[in-house]
């Protein structure tokens, strides 16, 4: 059994399109779990609260393989030592949380979020086994060529979409990227 965390996005939820497409379409053999990540991203204790929480999930739940979009790529970086596929990460949230998601975050908190984004730096080990997906038309951002910086650029790839990740990319290019 090959166990899988998805992490979803801002804005979303354990109950996600994209976590339900990916439980359908996955032979059996895959167990997907989730869990509903804080959206409070106005606090930085959220998303250190929302990390120590993937993190205890992967432990607990034996997991194999995050699986996580935009926001909730950011708090998969911070995963270590487990297989990572990214959808649109949102790789530096400070650049778009006043924009988007909180508007209303001081800049202290704006400072927390940059020193993380700063210090973060994979290891060997995470660069061999973090792969991303990026689309062609994402309308919110790309951090293509920051993730091929940091990671392995053979490990990133573009589909056509947009920011959300289609049921067709789903089951045509996320689900034998997990397979393979």
């Amino acid at each position: 059994m090959t166990n899988i965390l998805y992490i979803h996005g801002f804005g979303s939820d354990e109950n996600s399109k994209t976590s339900r497409v990916l439980r359908k379409s996955l032979p059996d053999g895959y167990a997907v779990f989730t869990h509903s990540f804080s959206n409070n991203y106005r606090l930085f204790k959220t998303m250190s609260s929302n990390i120590s929480t993937a993190m205890e999930l992967i432990e607990a739940k034996e997991i194999d393989l995050v699986v996580a979009s935009s926001m909730g790529g950011f708090i998969a970086m911070e995963c270590r030592g487990v297989k990572k596929i990214l959808i649109n990460p949102c790789m530096k949230p400070s650049e778009h949380l006043r924009q988007r998601m909180a508007p209303d975050i001081s800049e202290k908190e704006l400072n927390e979020y940059r020193l993380l984004e700063y210090v973060m730096k994979p290891n060997p080990e995470d660069i061999k086994h973090t792969y991303g997906l990026f689309s062609t038309r994402d309308e919110l951002f790309s951090y293509k060529d920051y993730f091929d910086s940091i990671y392995s650029p053979d490990n990133s790839f573009y589909m056509e979409d947009g920011h959300r990740i289609s049921t067709k990319n789903i089951k045509e290019v996320l689900v034998p990227l997990i397979e393979f």
